[in-house]
């Protein structure tokens, strides 16, 4: 994972518009390339671009028209077209929150709420932020997540009841210059 201030990546989500989107297409490239499953981002941004397409297809409509039959079919394929993307606009990114937040419970092993951080990300996306960037900079950095070791163990963990821990070889040692060879 990158590291990232957890700090700069919250008040940058709460100064810039549009970082929580780089944010969180950045992040889940970075789950992506741990095999980890995250939504689409086109999930996220598709409905909105969908209500720019609305938006020029109105436009066109209110420039070429040249009579008021034209003009009222016009207004009932944009109604139909609102009523359609207004909800989607609403839904799909809360199910790629949703989803989101639950890659980011597994990239942790647990640390993040999946619930909590998709409750924060609502409501108060900065917070959200601040707490998934710093449990993902814990397991970047090697710690093992909570349930999600990333760690190979090494033979000093787990010793045999019958054999006490070997210390590790040290082969990059040089014999002190003193003491004749």
């Amino acid at each position: 994972m990158k590291q990232r201030s957890p700090v700069v990546a919250a008040l940058l989500s709460f100064f810039i518009p549009f970082y929580v989107l780089y944010w969180l297409y950045a992040v889940a490239q970075d789950m992506k390339r741990r095999s980890i499953k995250v939504p689409n981002f086109l999930l996220l941004i598709g409905p909105v671009l969908g209500l720019f397409v609305v938006a020029i297809v109105s436009m066109l409509a209110q420039v070429g028209q040249a009579s008021d039959g034209a003009q009222t079919a016009t207004n009932i394929v944009v109604l139909l077209l609102g009523i359609v993307m207004v909800p989607l606009i609403v839904i799909l990114p809360l199910v790629y929150y949703y989803k989101f937040c639950k890659a980011a419970e597994t990239a942790t092993g647990g640390q993040v709420s999946g619930g909590l951080s998709f409750i924060l990300m609502v409501v108060l996306s900065p917070v959200a932020v601040y707490l998934i960037q710093e449990k993902l900079n814990l397991v970047g950095q090697g710690a093992p997540a909570a349930g999600n070791s990333f760690a190979a163990p090494t033979p000093l963990d787990n010793p045999t009841p019958d054999q006490p821990p070997t210390p590790p070889v040290v082969t990059d040692q040089k014999p002190p210059s003193n003491i004749p060879v």
